[in-house]
């Protein structure tokens, strides 16, 4: 089990604030996203929406790729997201 000072090591300060290494890859990624015009949506759907979703995912696919995939026909390549 790990110690509350080896997992303090693991954290950084960004802006004042301690954040892991993931939120900060994570708040990097959301800022490509967003310079390159992608918009965050969250949203409430039917059950049968989600299992549409469900059974028209491709391998590697997000749920948002494979809804906009079905919506416009193709989906719009991403930034990469690096670890």
């Amino acid at each position: 089990m790990e110690s509350a000072q080896s997992s303090a090591r693991k954290l950084n300060s960004v802006g004042g604030l301690v954040v892991s290494k993931n939120a900060e890859r994570l708040a990097r990624h959301k800022r490509k996203m967003r310079a390159d015009g992608f918009n965050r949506l969250s949203v409430w759907i039917a059950p049968e929406l989600a299992a549409m979703l469900v059974a028209e995912r491709r391998a590697g696919e997000c749920g948002g790729r494979t809804l906009e995939r079905l919506l416009l026909g193709a989906a719009k390549p991403r930034p990469k997201y690096e670890r």
